[in-house]
């Protein structure tokens, strides 16, 4: 059965829906909602309508095929002409409505039919609605009007006979205590002021006055017990009794706590006889004593305190003699002397005497005690000799102010009995500085270090800036953090620097600076050279002649001292360059005027075999490999020449991309630069030929194809095939040939034309021909479309496909059956297309 309809059901977001089957014009489509019409969609492309909004989760969506049949699609009238498909649009018309008559028999989304038929319960015919609805009251009446019977306190009433409008209504004063349900008469069913005392039932509360009552209510608000009871303390708020609610004299000294009564609590008028008062000494803070008299005093007199008197002026008059004091009379201005000769050791504190309490010159000799030790510092302004045969200072720095300290100072010094002196430094051993006259140098014991510049270890390596030399002589400026050793190649001396170490050299403008290198049977085997006056540099081997020299230009000598060229290499016979590697040798020869490459059989580091490199700095411009092809701008040539990349030079070519081929015998009409291509062993025995041929009448450079068709001999000249003028004009002498690319048959199916212009799909599922990629304005072709064996398949076409009309063809559906579809592009986003149906 043919489609007509596509149902889907809503699901609250998607708004594009397909659909499979053909129509002729686009308001053809019809959907409903829920069987209910819609238009608010529009067409995303011929196969798919987009919704305005999301259909609603669970809504029944209908897309189908009603075809107008109002009229028909083509009307013929005498004499014009009858064209194929005006005649198709008719048939298809036909053809759709009748599919469509067919598919919307009564089912699952066609639940109504026209009818004239009245209602009748004894046939079976489908009747009129309007006749359903009229039996559908009826029943209803008469179900009402007869069937509702009046209940308790219920009354029916019939207000219309016959036509089941009846009146269900409790009946009058019909309601008592029987038909209400426990607690149903809530607050809000009770109208204002309804409950009248009457209504209220009897308490067991005795009606009466009640004071200071105690009484008790329920959780509905009812009295249910009251008496009359007394306030008692826990009933008064605190602070709540003033002094207006105490009555006079109520407050006796029971009522007072005992001690709450403090001082602010009674007034400075008040008289509380003394015999009221407990006071302690310690307690007395204010003793009112009546009109004190002049120096009177409070006193104890053994019962009570009274008033006093002070007789005397207090003075003290005599003093006993003590320790180097004089006693005797105080005087007037009270005086106390120390005694002559009154103070002595005893009296002395220790530590006493400072030095500001020695007179200058006050200590001489004599006071001073046999192996005296001075714990303190010792201050000798002028000369302090020590005589002994040893003097011991104990100290931890011994410091002398005096420039020069002076050893061996004897009566006669010479050289003998300087010899052996020097400084002895104790230890577990001796640390010794020594002078040996018989050297004529000082000598140390111990590794030697002159303020960490200059170091003498104990092997006798000197370090200038190292306390840790590590050869004979190690200079370090700053450390690389480089431990080194000295082993057989490192050399003695050792020049270390973090950052840019060096070593100078300095001789007179005129004279040079040499580096030489000797052996046991030459002490000049080589040498490294710097001619001061030249500014030139040698370098020597096998001591003999000058080997290498870079002049004042930078230019390289090798086998003569005055190089040509940046390298000039010189030999009396053939000069050899070789080029090792890691996996072979390649070499550079010059013999009587010829250069020559050689490469070896071996592969070098990366694979490649006896191969000649050209590089521009780091990117490889040309190589000849080991077959002889020649690549430009490739690493893998497939044929003798090959080029890639930019031609860079300063003509007008600068930048272009590929080879220039020049014929520079004149600008005359038909001179051409040609690319000629051999095949045979013959030179010239030219199987085709590309060229540009100079065309002074037009202007400019035409391209032309020139093949060979026949058995090619020497000298032959190729036919042109194809010319593509300067005007852009294309005129191909022989016809042309597009090929035609085979497209996989899958749901939705994306030509390329940027891959080819003409394609043949089979069909082995319905398609969606989607909207092509690389679209150019111009290019035409045609797509086959070959139902398989199956048939019956459908073909839907993205929105750039344009058909005449608006409609998108219905296929034709027999198996292997073969339509196709002819197109120019339009624009990028346009393609016009003509379908021709049925080919076999």
């Amino acid at each position: 059965m043919a489609t007509t309809q596509s149902t889907y059901t809503g699901n609250g977001s998607t708004v594009l829906y397909s659909f499979t089957f053909p129509y002729l014009d686009q308001s053809h489509v019809k959907v409903t909602l829920d069987e209910v019409a819609t238009t608010a969609f529009t067409f995303a492309n011929a196969t798919q309508i987009q919704f305005t909004t999301a259909p609603a989760s669970g809504v029944d969506i209908r897309i189908f095929r009603e075809t107008d049949v109002d009229s028909a699609e083509a009307t013929y009238f005498a004499g014009s002409s009858i064209r194929h498909d005006a005649l198709n649009d008719n048939q298809l018309q036909a053809l759709y409505s009748a599919q469509e008559m067919e598919n919307n028999k009564w089912g699952k989304n066609s639940e109504t039919i026209d009818s004239g038929e009245t209602w009748s319960s004894s046939d079976t015919k489908i009747a009129t609605t309007a006749a359903v609805q009229n039996q559908t009251s009826t029943q209803i009446a008469n179900a009402l009007t007869g069937d509702v019977v009046a209940g308790n306190a219920i009354t029916v009433t019939d207000n219309s006979p016959s036509t089941g409008k009846i009146t269900v209504a409790v009946t009058n004063n019909s309601i008592d205590t029987a038909e209400l349900v426990d607690a149903g008469v809530t607050t809000a069913k009770i109208a204002d002021d309804a409950v009248t005392a009457a209504k209220l039932a009897d308490t067991a509360v005795t009606a009466g006055t009640y004071s200071a009552a105690d009484i008790t209510v329920d959780a509905q608000g009812r009295i249910t017990s009251a008496s009359s009871g007394a306030i008692g303390t826990s009933e008064i708020t605190n602070g709540a009794v003033t002094e207006a609610k105490l009555a006079s004299n109520s407050v006796t000294s029971s009522k007072i706590v005992d001690g709450t009564i403090v001082n602010a609590d009674i007034s400075s008028s008040a008289a509380i006889d003394g015999s009221k008062l407990d006071v302690e000494l310690n307690d007395l803070s204010n003793v009112s004593v009546a009109s004190p008299s002049t120096n009177e005093l409070l006193k104890w007199n053994g019962s009570a305190w009274v008033p006093g008197t002070v007789s005397g002026a207090g003075t003290v008059t005599n003093i006993a003699t003590g320790t180097g004091l004089t006693g005797g009379p105080i005087t007037g201005s009270g005086t106390i002397s120390v005694a002559t000769g009154g103070i002595d050791t005893t009296q002395l504190a220790t530590g006493s005497v400072t030095t500001v309490k020695l007179a200058n010159d006050s200590v001489t000799g004599d006071k001073l005690a046999n192996d005296i030790t001075i714990a303190n510092d010792l201050t000798v302004t002028n000369n302090l000799t020590v005589n002994g045969t040893t003097t011991t200072i104990n100290s931890t720095t011994l410091q002398v102010d005096d420039k020069n300290i002076e050893l061996g100072t004897v009566a006669t010094p010479t050289d003998t009995t300087a010899n052996g002196g020097g400084i002895t430094l104790k230890g577990a051993t001796d640390k010794t500085i020594n002078w040996v006259q018989s050297t004529g140098c000082w000598t140390f014991n111990q590794p030697t270090n002159f303020n960490d510049h200059v170091r003498i270890d104990s092997s006798g390596n000197v370090g200038i800036g190292t306390t840790s030399p590590d050869t004979k002589l190690n200079i370090v400026q700053s450390s690389t953090g480089r431990a080194w050793s000295a082993t057989a190649g490192q050399g003695d001396l050792i020049v270390e620097r973090n950052g840019n170490a060096g070593l100078s050299i300095v001789a007179s403008n005129a004279s040079a600076s040499s580096l030489n290198f000797g052996d046991t049977d030459d002490e000049n085997a080589g040498f490294i050279t710097y001619y001061h006056n030249d500014d030139a540099l040698a370098f020597r081997t096998g001591g003999a002649g000058e080997d290498m020299r870079i002049n004042s230009n930078g230019r390289v000598g090798i086998g003569t001292s005055t190089p040509s060229g940046k390298l000039h290499v010189a030999s009396p016979s053939t000069a050899r360059v070789f080029f090792q590697g890691s996996s072979g040798r390649n070499e550079i020869r010059s013999n009587n005027g010829n250069l020559s490459f050689f490469t070896n059989e071996n592969a070098d580091a990366s694979g490649n075999n006896n191969t000649i490199f050209y590089r521009n700095g780091s990117n490889e411009s040309m190589r000849i490999d080991s077959s002889g092809r020649v690549g430009i701008g490739t690493a893998s040539p497939s044929a003798q020449l090959e080029s890639e990349g930019n031609v860079s030079s300063t003509t007008q070519f600068s930048g272009f991309q590929g080879l220039r081929i020049q014929n520079a015998n004149g600008s005359a009409h038909g001179v051409s630069a040609d690319i000629n291509f051999v095949a045979g062993t013959g030179s010239n025995n030219r199987g085709a030929v590309i060229g540009a041929v100079y065309t002074s009448a037009a202007g400019g450079n035409d391209l032309y194809f020139a093949t060979n068709g026949s058995a090619v001999t020497s000298n032959d000249t190729p036919t042109e095939r194809m010319r593509i003028a300067s005007n852009g004009v294309v005129t191909v002498k022989n016809g042309a040939v597009a090929e035609i690319d085979t497209l996989t048959s899958a749901s939705t199916v994306t030509p390329d034309f940027a891959a080819s212009c003409n394609f043949t799909l089979t069909l082995g599922t319905n398609v969606t021909l989607a909207n092509p990629s690389n679209l150019t304005a111009g290019q035409s072709g045609s797509i086959f479309l070959v139902q398989d064996g199956t048939g019956s398949r459908t073909a839907a076409f993205g929105s750039y496909w344009d058909f005449a009309g608006g409609s998108a063809p219905t296929l034709t559906t027999a198996a292997s059956s073969c339509d196709r579809i002819d197109y120019i592009v339009r624009s990028s986003t346009s393609i016009h297309a003509v379908a021709t149906l049925n080919y076999s």
